[in-house]
């Protein structure tokens, strides 16, 4: 099938050996406008290293530069207003570039594919299996995007989705907001799929698979690397007993909506005397917006440091001794299993209870109280 994308994201020693690869084309197939190649490999390192490069590559093919800093690409892409609902949209050498919560499809493209995107504006691809995610019911009180995302994660498995398209669509994900909507993709793809498409005001159709799920009764979840290191396993955190944690991430690519979530159950409270609290946002204007409506003040009277917009390090320095709460993605979450580091994947109301505990916790009771003040 001959696909057109609307986008295009590069990043990376990938993306950039890529562009090295390809010429400038004479005559301009796709909208330069609509392009953009992050100078760093969207970890918060290897922006000095491959920065050169990056700019090299942007004044060859005329294309936007955007440092790290300014957060995950796919975010970014949206902010700026370069994608948007019912886009395609091509990435090559970005982590955990296959989600998005904003309507838009984000698909990773080979150096090959690349090539004819800058030469014709389109490439060829075979066309997914479709897994229609039917979400009915209505949320319970400190459930959100996440937990949805890592109850279907959990029910396919590790391997239960590679190369299929999954589209959550249904009444739950009709009222979530984006943020919601971008945990839930991030969490989604635990289970790697080609890539995860969030659906809102759509109608099951055109799917190979249809699998409906009523939310109602979900509970807020976690997951944790599978038995001997294998995969990944997901269950609810009311069932863990005492899995005491020494540091909190919110992040590392946290939107303003799990920002404000994080910050309702700590704000006037101080974390546990034993945790580190770490709080990266998604972006720039993630972080702008939390600091402009009070949820990053809130968070940091609680004990929190806030770290630079989609930021990793805190996985890398992590040892098999440590255990972490996080509000990961994807990318980070792998980094900690290769590690052998206990992390459990959480929402941001589950990792803000674990932070004033010191161990992996049920928020509902804290989030109950919150909302009966």
């Amino acid at each position: 099938m001959t696909l057109r994308p609307d986008a295009l994201a590069l990043g990376g020693d990938e993306g950039l050996a890529a562009l090295e690869s390809a010429r400038a084309p004479a005559t301009r197939a796709w909208d330069a406008n609509r392009a953009i190649i992050f100078s760093g490999d969207c970890r918060g390192r290897g922006s000095s290293r491959l920065a050169a490069r990056a700019r090299a590559q942007a004044d060859a093919f005329g294309l936007r530069l955007v440092h790290p800093a300014a957060g995950c690409a796919v975010p970014v892409l949206h902010e700026r207003g370069l994608a948007g609902p019912g886009d395609l949209v091509a990435v090559l050498g970005l982590p955990g570039g296959q989600t998005s919560g904003h309507g838009s499809l984000v698909w990773p493209v080979d150096g090959g594919s690349l090539e004819e995107i800058l030469r014709r504006g389109t490439y060829k691809a075979d066309v997914p299996d479709i897994h229609r995610l039917e979400c009915r019911g209505e949320l319970a009180p400190a459930v959100g995007g996440v937990d949805v995302g890592l109850y279907v994660a959990g029910q396919f498995g590790p391997d239960g989705a590679p190369g299929a398209l999954l589209e959550f669509g249904g009444a739950v994900v009709d009222v979530m907001g984006e943020g919601e909507r971008e945990g839930m993709a991030a969490a989604a793809a635990l289970c790697e799929p080609a890539a995860v498409l969030c659906a809102p005001g759509t109608e099951a159709e055109g799917y190979n698979a249809l699998f409906d799920y009523d939310f109602t009764p979900l509970t807020p979840q976690f997951a944790r690397r599978g038995k001997d290191s294998a995969g990944f396993e997901v269950a609810p955190v009311a069932e863990v007993s005492h899995a005491f944690v020494g540091r909190v991430v919110i992040g590392p690519a946290a939107s303003a909506a799990e920002l404000q979530a994080a910050a309702r159950v700590l704000a006037g409270k101080s974390v546990h005397s034993e945790v580190q609290l770490w709080v990266s946002p998604a972006s720039r204007q993630a972080h702008f917006e939390a600091l402009a409506k009070g949820y990053l003040m809130d968070l940091i009277d609680a004990g929190a440091t806030v770290l630079p917009s989609c930021t990793l390090p805190w996985a890398e320095e992590l040892t098999s001794d440590d255990a972490a709460v996080a509000t990961t993605g994807l990318c980070a979450f792998k980094v900690c299993v290769e590690s052998e580091v206990e992390v459990y994947y959480v929402s941001s109301a589950s990792a803000a209870a674990a932070a004033l505990a010191g161990e992996l916790c049920d928020p509902t009771p804290l989030w109950k109280k919150l909302e009966s003040d």
